[in-house]
């Protein structure tokens, strides 16, 4: 596990830095060194915190989360990188692997696994990062450091590349865990890191983003969702 996080932090650390190695057409080896440094601290960061909400949420109901590289995943980031010269970062945090804790789950719980515990745990990654992305937005007030700004994006690429609907990320699992909590879910996600981008007040980040987050599920709930649980 921690070779696969560390492996991951230092691809999508490289990444983000791919386009800090010098000045203009300059390779400069020292300044590269220094923004990869950077980097590997602010993906770090941000994967723990998001994998860090995720084991306490696994905690929560019963497993215990295990980080698990995803090399296709990781592989296609470092091309996109050269490929698009370091201006596309895609930040592909991997998936995580449950196991039951038997002696932690009593009663009604106990027996296999839930799809739709697994899918609230998936959701806690990109809500972290959400917040993640307001702190450094909060951070942005009083200082405005480009290292700042870089841990804000990364954070936002972090909970809107994870929350896409494709195995094994964590859109897919919300989404087999109910596709209500995903309509909120990548409701929520998609406009709180619209505002944190604009740099609107938190206070109105963190209200719109829950209500319209609200209102995505409600359409989804309304256009679909209510005649699939009617039945034929």
């Amino acid at each position: 596990e921690i070779k696969g996080i560390a492996i991951t932090i230092l691809v999508l650390a490289f990444a983000v830095s791919f386009r800090g190695w010098g000045r203009g057409e300059t390779v400069e080896m020292g300044y590269g060194l220094f923004n990869l440094f950077t980097a590997i601290i602010i993906v770090g960061s941000a994967l723990l915190a998001r994998h860090s909400a995720q084991r306490i949420g696994a905690l929560a109901v019963g497993y215990r989360a295990e980080y698990k590289m995803w090399i296709i995943g990781v592989g296609l980031a470092a091309i996109l990188a050269f490929v698009t010269r370091g201006f596309v970062w895609l930040l592909l945090a991997g998936d995580f692997i449950i196991h039951h804790l038997a002696g932690h789950r009593l009663g009604f719980m106990r027996y296999g696994l839930n799809y739709f515990g697994l899918g609230l745990i998936a959701l806690l990654g990109p809500i972290a990062s959400i917040l993640m992305a307001l702190f450094f937005r909060f951070l942005s007030e009083f200082s405005n450091a480009a290292w700042i700004h870089t841990a804000m994006l990364v954070n936002i690429g972090f909970a809107l590349w994870n929350m896409l609907p494709i195995p094994p990320l964590d859109g897919s699992k919300v989404l087999f865990g109910s596709r209500l909590m995903y309509a909120f879910g990548a409701s929520f996600v998609v406009i709180a890191s619209i505002l944190i981008y604009l740099k609107v007040s938190i206070l109105v980040t963190l209200v719109s983003s829950l209500f319209l987050g609200g209102v995505g599920w409600l359409i989804y709930y309304i256009s679909y969702e209510k005649d699939a649980w009617a039945g034929p």
